[in-house]
């Protein structure tokens, strides 16, 4: 693996170990931390687009914890929130309003069936899909010039009566206005005076987006 991860120490360490088989272990000292700017994470721990990250101890007394994460290459969710909404990085969580889930106009209509009902099996796939997490954009294809876009994954979910929590890992910050570029690459909606990502609401799209942010010479995190 060429690529080095990157420290992220306000949240914990990220401590990439060589076993001597020339893989590589990626160890994650606080919940919410993991690896970035990394172009492929090899190690003998992933298979099948699945990687276990070591979850440090609470006390030298406890054993670490491993946690599955999974990532699908066929779809992506993307969550727009209002151009006011906190996103704080590397993890945080967002509300999204039960109206704004899946809009047929957003979302074809066989993908929200595989989604509907928020069951073991919609939760399992909504975590194991990456996820671009961004705020409103100003006007069609334009965002703040410093405005960035989460690319990561959906930790948890927390479904309630009017809307969804969702928990999400930040895996790379990618300027906003650099995807707004390749908008049709993604699916993702506009017309000449308006754009999905003006709009306030969480869509699914079938594009494989690790490939897509690769093309436009993104470096991403995926697991192979």
């Amino acid at each position: 693996m060429s690529e080095k991860h990157e420290l992220i120490k306000e949240s914990g360490t990220l401590i990439t170990q060589n076993d001597g088989t020339g893989s590589t272990k990626v160890e994650v000292t606080k919940v919410g931390t993991m690896v970035s700017h990394a172009n492929t994470v090899n190690t003998t721990n992933v298979s099948n687009n699945r990687v276990v990250i070591v979850e440090s101890a609470p006390t030298s007394a406890s054993a670490p914890t491993e946690t599955e994460v999974t990532m699908s290459r066929n779809y992506f969710s993307l969550f727009v929130l209002g151009r006011g909404d906190d996103l704080p990085y590397p993890t945080g969580s967002f509300f999204m309003p039960r109206d704004r889930l899946l809009e047929t106009v957003y979302t074809r209509k066989e993908i929200i069936t595989l989604i509907r009902g928020f069951g073991d099996e919609s939760l399992r796939r909504i975590r194991s899909y990456p996820a671009l997490i961004c705020n409103e954009n100003q006007r069609a294809r334009k965002a703040e010039d410093n405005r960035m876009i989460y690319y990561g994954q959906i930790r948890d979910v927390h479904v309630q009566e009017n809307g969804v929590w969702f928990d999400y890992l930040v895996l790379n910050a990618i300027p906003q206005n650099s995807i707004n570029g390749i908008q049709g690459d993604l699916a993702i909606g506009s017309t000449t005076y308006f754009d999905e990502m003006m709009h306030t609401h969480w869509s699914i799209k079938q594009v494989d987006l690790v490939r897509v942010l690769r093309q436009a010479g993104f470096r991403v995190f995926s697991l192979s």
